[in-house]
């Protein structure tokens, strides 16, 4: 029985893995685009005329994540959601990429952890 609670013991504390942290950074950014934390969920904007959201509860396992977040796309007179399956990793320099494929077309982005130095002006019409 001693041997049992030993491994069953062991087994709990492996699984506690610093690897399974939550993102390090709460911004991220390069360029005009920016992840910031915002309450439950990181958003990804500075693109024009959409951004990109998902829960801010993603777990790296092994400096990588998938998780289900959102697109919402301006379609000329209001924002439109799509799903999208948003990859990510973390980088051993500290870049965080993001991968997501959303209306065909796939998209990608290294950012930097820290606020955007640069602020785009668009119009969506």
């Amino acid at each position: 029985m001693k041997k049992i609670m030993i491994g069953v013991a062991l087994l709990l504390l492996g699984s506690c893995r610093k690897e399974d942290a939550l993102l390090p950074s709460e911004i991220w950014s390069k360029g005009c685009s920016s992840l910031t934390k915002q309450q439950e969920m990181y958003r990804l904007d500075g693109i024009c005329c959409e951004y990109v959201e998902f829960p801010a509860s993603v777990r790296l396992k092994h400096k990588a994540f998938e998780i289900e977040g959102t697109q919402y796309v301006f379609n000329g007179a209001k924002m439109i959601p799509y799903p999208v399956l948003v990859k990510g990793h973390l980088e051993g320099d500290g870049v965080l990429s993001l991968h997501f494929q959303s209306l065909g077309k796939q998209q990608s982005y290294r950012l930097n952890p820290g606020p955007a130095q640069v602020a785009c002006q668009c119009g969506c019409d």
